[in-house]
């Protein structure tokens, strides 16, 4: 594995370049839409040592954090830290964008995942059904409608959605939260699936993501999506990036933290709330330890 230096070098420099027109372009795309697919984020070269370093945490991670839910890496009070990972999630370009699909709000990131969908192939009943089994149609929940899912593919992603890809109802934002339904899915804990009476009628419009890997689409917290099974060979393996507007997390009086290289060094901004405090926790990648979640405000 290349080392932690020149990992946060090669994830420094330029990434995701556009001008502030494309920027705004992207921006009325996805408020048109609800979803909007991006430029290519990793070079080729930064994509193998991305590969790696995520090969590296599956098989280090704690046995009792699920594959398809490795959480929150990049913080500053993991037992390990992944550095790489904040210069990637935290980079002033994808600062740019976000803060542009927020309509001017200043971003946030709130979590960090890689969400590794096994093979059923391969998987065998070793590996648990969420895992492996199609998820419904839903709507994702973070902060309201003041917060976004980078959606990056670290493996090329299939348009027929044979590995599991990602599906999207396009200009559904539009309606806000949609009811939803009980399932009897092994996913059903994790995911509130929508009625399919609201969506039923919309579902040839749905779109799946053809991405390379290195490429990347965002999506809204109103915007349906689903995958299906996956039925290749693979793995597929994502990055998604979870941000939020400031103001929101200031609504909840949650604090939000300056990242920095040493735990000791980061700092809480001031959010005009004294008694603001962590109102959530993820379990540590490689000790399940509970820990407060982090929010990491971009430039």
């Amino acid at each position: 594995d290349m080392q932690p230096r020149r990992q946060r070098e090669l994830l420094s420099r330029p990434l995701l370049r556009m001008s502030s027109a494309q920027a705004h372009n992207l921006a009325e795309e996805f408020a048109r839409e609800g979803f909007v697919v991006l430029p290519r984020v990793l070079s080729k070269r930064a994509l193998v040592h991305v590969r790696s370093a995520v090969q590296r945490l599956l098989r280090q991670r704690h046995p009792s954090i699920a594959r398809e839910w490795v959480l929150g890496m990049h913080q500053g009070n993991q037992s390990e830290p992944q550095h790489w990972l904040s210069a990637l999630a935290l980079h002033p370009a994808i600062g740019m964008l976000m803060r542009a699909l927020l309509g001017g709000e200043q971003p946030v990131l709130i979590s960090t995942q890689v969400f590794c969908k096994e093979s059923v192939k391969e998987s065998a009943g070793s590996h648990s059904e969420l895992n492996v089994e199609d998820v419904p149609w839903h709507q994702d929940g973070a902060a309201g409608s003041h917060s976004l899912a980078l959606w990056l593919a670290l493996d090329d992603i299939a348009a027929d959605g044979s590995n599991g890809g990602l599906q999207v109802l396009p200009r559904l934002h539009v309606r806000g939260r949609l009811p939803t339904e009980s399932s009897e899915r092994a996913c059903a804990t994790t995911f509130d699936a929508l009625r399919t009476v609201d969506i039923a009628q919309h579902l040839g419009t749905a779109i799946s993501y053809d991405l390379r890997a290195g490429c990347a689409a965002v999506h809204g917290p109103h915007t349906p999506h689903r995958s299906a099974a996956n039925t290749s060979s693979a793995p597929r393996r994502v990055l998604v990036l979870r941000y939020v507007a400031l103001r929101a997390l200031a609504d909840q009086r949650e604090p939000v933290w300056i990242y920095a290289r040493s735990l000791e060094d980061e700092k809480r901004v001031d959010m005009a709330h004294a008694r603001a405090e962590s109102r959530h926790q993820i379990r540590s990648w490689n000790t399940a330890e509970l820990i407060d979640r982090r929010a990491y405000l971009l430039d």
